[in-house]
Protein backbone atom coordinates (compact mmCIF):
# COMPACT_ATOMS: atom_id res chain seq x y z
CA UNK A 1 0.00 0.00 0.00
CA UNK A 2 2.84 2.39 1.09
CA UNK A 3 4.58 1.99 -2.87
CA UNK A 4 1.14 2.16 -4.34
CA UNK A 5 0.75 5.48 -2.65
CA UNK A 6 4.51 6.62 -3.60
CA UNK A 7 3.92 5.45 -7.04
CA UNK A 8 0.28 7.86 -6.94
CA UNK A 9 2.12 10.90 -5.01
CA UNK A 10 5.27 10.99 -7.25
CA UNK A 11 3.19 10.71 -10.60
CA UNK A 12 0.86 13.20 -9.58
CA UNK A 13 3.93 15.25 -8.83
CA UNK A 14 5.30 14.97 -12.79
CA UNK A 15 1.70 15.94 -14.17
CA UNK A 16 1.42 19.27 -12.60
CA UNK A 17 4.49 20.15 -15.29
CA UNK A 18 3.02 18.63 -18.47
CA UNK A 19 4.31 20.81 -21.03
CA UNK A 20 7.21 22.15 -19.02
CA UNK A 21 10.62 20.86 -19.17
CA UNK A 22 12.74 19.45 -16.39
CA UNK A 23 16.05 18.45 -15.88
CA UNK A 24 18.14 15.39 -13.50
CA UNK A 25 21.24 16.52 -12.61
CA UNK A 26 24.34 14.61 -11.60
CA UNK A 27 27.59 15.80 -9.12
CA UNK A 28 30.12 13.68 -10.14
CA UNK A 29 30.88 10.97 -12.24
CA UNK A 30 27.51 9.47 -13.14
CA UNK A 31 27.20 5.73 -11.92
CA UNK A 32 24.59 3.13 -13.25
CA UNK A 33 22.36 3.33 -10.15
CA UNK A 34 22.05 7.08 -11.18
CA UNK A 35 22.32 7.16 -14.99
CA UNK A 36 19.20 4.29 -14.87
CA UNK A 37 17.12 6.03 -12.26
CA UNK A 38 17.55 9.32 -14.39
CA UNK A 39 16.77 7.51 -17.11
CA UNK A 40 13.78 6.23 -15.78
CA UNK A 41 12.54 9.58 -14.72
CA UNK A 42 12.16 10.49 -18.46
CA UNK A 43 10.84 8.00 -19.28
CA UNK A 44 7.99 7.95 -16.71
CA UNK A 45 8.31 11.89 -17.55
CA UNK A 46 7.60 11.40 -21.16
CA UNK A 47 4.38 9.36 -20.34
CA UNK A 48 2.53 12.43 -18.95
CA UNK A 49 3.64 14.77 -20.97
CA UNK A 50 7.05 16.38 -19.03
CA UNK A 51 10.09 16.88 -21.00
CA UNK A 52 13.54 15.87 -18.85
CA UNK A 53 16.87 16.45 -19.69
CA UNK A 54 19.85 14.66 -18.07
CA UNK A 55 22.34 16.60 -16.94
CA UNK A 56 25.96 14.65 -15.89
CA UNK A 57 28.90 16.87 -14.73
CA UNK A 58 31.89 14.39 -14.71
CA UNK A 59 33.09 12.06 -17.49
CA UNK A 60 31.28 8.86 -17.04
CA UNK A 61 33.90 6.13 -15.83
CA UNK A 62 34.25 2.72 -17.03
CA UNK A 63 33.65 0.86 -20.42
CA UNK A 64 30.68 -0.81 -19.07
CA UNK A 65 29.02 2.91 -17.83
CA UNK A 66 29.74 4.18 -21.51
CA UNK A 67 28.10 0.92 -22.86
CA UNK A 68 25.16 1.64 -20.77
CA UNK A 69 24.84 4.70 -22.42
CA UNK A 70 25.71 3.86 -25.77
CA UNK A 71 23.76 0.65 -26.27
CA UNK A 72 20.65 1.88 -24.82
CA UNK A 73 21.06 5.11 -26.64
CA UNK A 74 20.04 7.26 -23.73
CA UNK A 75 20.48 10.83 -24.12
CA UNK A 76 22.91 12.52 -21.80
CA UNK A 77 23.91 16.48 -21.83
CA UNK A 78 27.33 17.08 -20.20
CA UNK A 79 27.14 20.05 -18.07
CA UNK A 80 29.51 23.46 -19.09
CA UNK A 81 29.55 26.56 -18.16
CA UNK A 82 27.30 27.50 -21.29
CA UNK A 83 25.17 25.02 -19.82
CA UNK A 84 21.40 27.70 -19.37
CA UNK A 85 19.60 26.55 -16.08
CA UNK A 86 16.44 29.22 -16.69
CA UNK A 87 14.59 26.75 -19.19
CA UNK A 88 14.17 24.37 -16.68
CA UNK A 89 11.01 24.54 -14.40
CA UNK A 90 12.93 22.41 -11.85
CA UNK A 91 14.76 19.76 -11.10
CA UNK A 92 14.68 16.17 -9.85
CA UNK A 93 17.37 14.34 -8.09
CA UNK A 94 17.97 10.63 -7.82
CA UNK A 95 20.29 8.47 -6.12
CA UNK A 96 21.34 12.39 -3.62
CA UNK A 97 19.71 14.27 -1.38
CA UNK A 98 21.16 17.53 -2.14
CA UNK A 99 24.47 19.03 -3.82
CA UNK A 100 27.78 21.04 -2.53
CA UNK A 101 27.78 24.56 -2.36
CA UNK A 102 29.68 25.49 -5.23
CA UNK A 103 26.76 23.35 -7.46
CA UNK A 104 24.13 24.84 -5.50
CA UNK A 105 24.62 28.22 -6.76
CA UNK A 106 24.48 27.18 -10.65
CA UNK A 107 20.35 26.43 -9.63
CA UNK A 108 19.76 28.93 -7.33
CA UNK A 109 16.10 29.83 -7.56
CA UNK A 110 14.83 26.38 -9.13
CA UNK A 111 12.55 24.70 -7.63
CA UNK A 112 13.61 21.08 -6.19
CA UNK A 113 10.45 18.62 -7.62
CA UNK A 114 11.30 15.24 -6.58
CA UNK A 115 14.31 13.50 -4.74
CA UNK A 116 14.34 9.77 -4.95
CA UNK A 117 17.34 8.02 -3.46
CA UNK A 118 17.85 4.30 -0.87
CA UNK A 119 20.94 6.10 1.20
CA UNK A 120 20.02 7.81 5.07
CA UNK A 121 18.27 10.20 4.62
CA UNK A 122 20.42 13.34 5.23
CA UNK A 123 19.74 15.95 8.51
CA UNK A 124 22.21 18.27 7.55
CA UNK A 125 22.62 19.54 3.18
CA UNK A 126 19.58 17.87 2.36
CA UNK A 127 17.12 19.70 0.20
CA UNK A 128 13.66 20.30 0.76
CA UNK A 129 11.33 19.00 -2.25
CA UNK A 130 7.41 19.34 -3.54
CA UNK A 131 8.09 14.75 -3.71
CA UNK A 132 10.45 12.74 -1.70
CA UNK A 133 11.06 8.74 -1.38
CA UNK A 134 13.89 7.74 0.46
CA UNK A 135 13.76 4.16 1.10
CA UNK A 136 16.44 2.46 3.17
CA UNK A 137 15.07 -0.66 2.84
CA UNK A 138 16.16 -1.17 -0.83
CA UNK A 139 20.00 -1.58 -2.37
CA UNK A 140 19.81 0.87 -5.14
CA UNK A 141 17.25 3.59 -6.16
CA UNK A 142 16.66 1.56 -9.17
CA UNK A 143 14.62 -0.46 -7.15
CA UNK A 144 12.45 2.12 -6.29
CA UNK A 145 11.88 3.11 -9.96
CA UNK A 146 11.31 -0.50 -10.65
CA UNK A 147 8.59 -0.37 -8.42
CA UNK A 148 6.92 3.22 -9.72
CA UNK A 149 6.65 1.24 -12.97
CA UNK A 150 5.29 -1.81 -11.96
CA UNK A 151 2.53 -0.35 -10.03
CA UNK A 152 1.60 2.78 -12.48
CA UNK A 153 1.65 -0.59 -15.14
CA UNK A 154 3.77 1.45 -17.89
CA UNK A 155 5.96 -1.15 -19.04
CA UNK A 156 2.58 -2.94 -20.28
CA UNK A 157 3.25 -1.96 -23.99
CA UNK A 158 6.79 -3.84 -23.59
CA UNK A 159 8.33 -1.78 -27.10
CA UNK A 160 11.81 -0.43 -27.30
CA UNK A 161 11.31 2.21 -24.32
CA UNK A 162 10.15 -0.29 -22.33
CA UNK A 163 12.50 -3.18 -22.91
CA UNK A 164 15.67 -0.14 -22.53
CA UNK A 165 14.52 1.04 -19.59
CA UNK A 166 14.37 -2.10 -17.85
CA UNK A 167 17.64 -3.17 -18.79
CA UNK A 168 19.16 -0.23 -17.48
CA UNK A 169 17.36 -0.57 -14.30
CA UNK A 170 18.51 -4.10 -13.89
CA UNK A 171 22.03 -3.18 -14.32
CA UNK A 172 21.40 -0.54 -11.82
CA UNK A 173 20.72 -2.54 -9.83
CA UNK A 174 22.72 -5.36 -9.82
CA UNK A 175 25.69 -2.63 -9.72
CA UNK A 176 24.22 -0.60 -6.57
CA UNK A 177 23.85 -3.89 -4.50
CA UNK A 178 27.17 -5.94 -5.52
CA UNK A 179 25.08 -8.57 -7.43
CA UNK A 180 27.00 -8.47 -10.37
CA UNK A 181 30.80 -9.04 -8.48
CA UNK A 182 32.23 -11.38 -6.10
CA UNK A 183 31.28 -9.57 -3.21
CA UNK A 184 29.00 -10.34 -0.65
CA UNK A 185 25.63 -9.89 -1.77
CA UNK A 186 23.53 -6.94 -0.25
CA UNK A 187 20.21 -6.77 -1.86
CA UNK A 188 17.19 -8.20 -0.15
CA UNK A 189 13.44 -9.13 -0.77
CA UNK A 190 12.54 -5.92 -2.94
CA UNK A 191 15.62 -5.77 -5.06
CA UNK A 192 15.02 -9.50 -6.05
CA UNK A 193 11.89 -8.77 -6.81
CA UNK A 194 12.38 -5.89 -8.74
CA UNK A 195 15.00 -7.68 -11.13
CA UNK A 196 12.19 -10.50 -11.35
CA UNK A 197 9.63 -7.87 -12.54
CA UNK A 198 12.32 -6.38 -15.00
CA UNK A 199 13.49 -9.62 -16.24
CA UNK A 200 9.86 -10.60 -17.82
CA UNK A 201 10.55 -7.05 -20.03
CA UNK A 202 14.13 -6.76 -20.94
CA UNK A 203 16.59 -7.98 -23.66
CA UNK A 204 19.16 -10.17 -21.05
CA UNK A 205 21.50 -10.68 -23.75
CA UNK A 206 21.87 -7.03 -24.59
CA UNK A 207 22.38 -6.53 -20.82
CA UNK A 208 25.10 -9.37 -20.54
CA UNK A 209 26.74 -7.59 -23.59
CA UNK A 210 26.69 -4.14 -21.47
CA UNK A 211 27.75 -6.39 -18.12
CA UNK A 212 30.82 -7.92 -19.85
CA UNK A 213 32.87 -4.86 -21.08
CA UNK A 214 36.54 -5.59 -21.48
CA UNK A 215 39.42 -2.94 -19.58
CA UNK A 216 40.89 -0.57 -21.33
CA UNK A 217 44.78 -0.55 -21.71
CA UNK A 218 44.84 2.28 -19.16
CA UNK A 219 42.65 0.12 -16.78
CA UNK A 220 44.87 -2.75 -16.60
CA UNK A 221 48.10 -0.93 -16.43
CA UNK A 222 46.45 0.43 -13.61
CA UNK A 223 45.55 -2.68 -12.03
CA UNK A 224 49.21 -3.52 -12.49
CA UNK A 225 50.26 -0.63 -10.79
CA UNK A 226 47.70 -1.08 -7.44
CA UNK A 227 48.89 -5.01 -7.34
CA UNK A 228 52.66 -3.90 -7.15
CA UNK A 229 52.14 -0.80 -4.80
CA UNK A 230 50.02 -2.48 -2.09
CA UNK A 231 51.14 -2.33 1.36
CA UNK A 232 49.33 -4.63 3.88
CA UNK A 233 48.98 -4.09 7.39
CA UNK A 234 46.49 -6.01 9.65
CA UNK A 235 43.98 -6.66 6.82
CA UNK A 236 44.05 -3.11 6.06
CA UNK A 237 45.67 -2.75 2.63
CA UNK A 238 46.32 0.71 0.93
CA UNK A 239 47.91 1.33 -2.79
CA UNK A 240 48.40 3.55 -5.30
CA UNK A 241 47.91 3.98 -9.05
CA UNK A 242 50.31 6.86 -9.59
CA UNK A 243 49.16 9.79 -12.16
CA UNK A 244 46.12 9.00 -14.58
CA UNK A 245 45.10 10.47 -17.58
CA UNK A 246 41.86 12.74 -17.75
CA UNK A 247 39.84 9.91 -19.16
CA UNK A 248 41.13 7.24 -16.32
CA UNK A 249 38.51 8.02 -13.58
CA UNK A 250 37.09 4.00 -13.47
CA UNK A 251 40.87 2.91 -13.21
CA UNK A 252 41.19 3.36 -9.07
CA UNK A 253 37.64 2.02 -8.71
CA UNK A 254 38.09 -0.88 -10.45
CA UNK A 255 41.62 -1.76 -9.34
CA UNK A 256 39.86 -0.94 -5.63
CA UNK A 257 37.15 -3.50 -6.50
CA UNK A 258 39.71 -6.20 -7.92
CA UNK A 259 41.98 -6.38 -4.91
CA UNK A 260 39.61 -6.53 -2.44
CA UNK A 261 37.79 -9.58 -4.28
CA UNK A 262 41.18 -11.00 -4.97
CA UNK A 263 43.20 -10.52 -2.06
CA UNK A 264 42.95 -11.53 1.75
CA UNK A 265 42.48 -7.98 3.35
CA UNK A 266 39.36 -6.86 4.68
CA UNK A 267 39.95 -3.35 3.91
CA UNK A 268 41.27 -1.71 0.81
CA UNK A 269 41.99 1.68 -0.29
CA UNK A 270 43.31 2.52 -3.62
CA UNK A 271 44.29 6.36 -4.21
CA UNK A 272 45.81 8.02 -7.66
CA UNK A 273 46.16 11.61 -8.83
CA UNK A 274 44.06 12.90 -12.01
CA UNK A 275 44.57 16.35 -13.16
CA UNK A 276 44.23 18.90 -10.04
CA UNK A 277 43.12 16.31 -7.65
CA UNK A 278 43.92 12.90 -5.70
CA UNK A 279 41.09 10.86 -5.93
CA UNK A 280 40.72 7.31 -4.36
CA UNK A 281 38.11 4.27 -4.22
CA UNK A 282 37.88 2.13 -0.32
CA UNK A 283 35.93 -0.98 -0.32
CA UNK A 284 35.46 -3.48 2.62
CA UNK A 285 34.14 -6.52 3.62
CA UNK A 286 33.99 -6.25 7.74
CA UNK A 287 30.74 -4.54 8.90
CA UNK A 288 32.32 -3.23 11.87
CA UNK A 289 33.53 -0.35 9.98
CA UNK A 290 31.75 2.61 9.00
CA UNK A 291 33.55 4.20 5.96
CA UNK A 292 31.74 7.22 6.64
CA UNK A 293 32.76 7.65 9.63
CA UNK A 294 36.16 6.17 8.34
CA UNK A 295 36.85 8.70 5.67
CA UNK A 296 35.12 11.38 7.70
CA UNK A 297 38.13 10.85 10.06
CA UNK A 298 41.34 10.08 7.10
CA UNK A 299 39.92 13.32 5.46
CA UNK A 300 38.03 15.62 6.78
CA UNK A 301 40.26 17.79 7.86
CA UNK A 302 41.59 18.61 4.70
CA UNK A 303 40.34 21.53 2.80
CA UNK A 304 38.06 21.12 -0.49
CA UNK A 305 38.17 17.00 0.76
CA UNK A 306 34.89 15.93 -0.01
CA UNK A 307 33.96 12.11 -0.33
CA UNK A 308 30.73 9.67 -0.69
CA UNK A 309 30.30 5.91 0.81
CA UNK A 310 27.43 3.53 0.19
CA UNK A 311 26.41 1.17 2.67
CA UNK A 312 24.51 -1.45 0.67
CA UNK A 313 27.74 -3.02 -0.74
CA UNK A 314 30.36 -1.32 1.71
CA UNK A 315 32.09 0.74 -0.71
CA UNK A 316 33.12 4.28 -1.07
CA UNK A 317 35.14 7.16 -3.29
CA UNK A 318 36.79 10.46 -2.04
CA UNK A 319 38.87 13.28 -3.15
CA UNK A 320 40.82 16.34 -2.24
CA UNK A 321 42.75 19.17 -3.58
CA UNK A 322 46.44 18.08 -4.55
CA UNK A 323 48.70 20.01 -2.29
CA UNK A 324 46.77 20.64 0.42
CA UNK A 325 48.08 22.69 3.24
CA UNK A 326 51.61 22.44 2.51
CA UNK A 327 52.76 22.60 -1.26
CA UNK A 328 53.57 19.40 -2.18
CA UNK A 329 54.47 19.62 -5.59
CA UNK A 330 56.59 22.29 -4.59
CA UNK A 331 60.69 21.64 -5.24
CA UNK A 332 59.08 18.47 -6.91
CA UNK A 333 60.39 17.56 -10.60
CA UNK A 334 59.14 13.91 -11.68
CA UNK A 335 55.99 12.36 -11.08
CA UNK A 336 57.55 9.51 -9.24
CA UNK A 337 58.53 12.13 -6.42
CA UNK A 338 55.45 13.58 -5.97
CA UNK A 339 53.62 9.81 -5.61
CA UNK A 340 56.17 9.15 -2.56
CA UNK A 341 55.40 12.22 -1.39
CA UNK A 342 51.90 12.08 -1.28
CA UNK A 343 51.73 8.24 -0.05
CA UNK A 344 53.76 9.36 3.09
CA UNK A 345 51.11 11.87 3.64
CA UNK A 346 48.29 9.62 2.71
CA UNK A 347 49.23 5.91 4.26
CA UNK A 348 49.80 7.29 7.47
CA UNK A 349 46.20 9.05 7.73
CA UNK A 350 44.61 5.42 6.48
CA UNK A 351 46.45 3.70 9.05
CA UNK A 352 45.61 6.03 12.19
CA UNK A 353 41.63 5.82 10.92
CA UNK A 354 42.33 2.07 10.78
CA UNK A 355 43.79 2.02 14.00
CA UNK A 356 46.67 0.60 12.48
CA UNK A 357 50.47 1.71 14.13
CA UNK A 358 52.62 3.49 11.27
CA UNK A 359 56.19 4.23 11.46
CA UNK A 360 55.87 6.64 8.39
CA UNK A 361 55.95 10.18 9.55
CA UNK A 362 53.36 12.90 7.77
CA UNK A 363 54.41 15.46 5.86
CA UNK A 364 51.27 17.33 6.78
CA UNK A 365 49.14 18.12 10.13
CA UNK A 366 45.70 17.36 10.69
Amino acid sequence: MVQEKKTASFIDTLKGYKGKQLAVISQGSPDPDWISSAFATQFIGKQYGVEIDIIYDEEIDRNENNALVKILGIDLIKLSDDTDFSQYGGICLVDSQGYDDIFSKRVKGLEVISIVDHHDKKTEGGLESKFSDIDQKTGAAATIYAGYLEKANLLKKAGEDEVNVSIALMHGILSDTGLKTEKALTANSRDYLALAYLDTIANTSVLSQILSQPLSSAEIDALALSIRNRDTKDNYLISNVGILGTGDRGAISISADYLIQKLSAKTVLVWGVRGEKVRGSIRTTDDSISLDKFLKEMIGSIPGSSFGTKDATNEGGFEFPLGWGKDLTKGIENEEALIESLDKCIKPRYHSAAGVKDKTPSKIEK
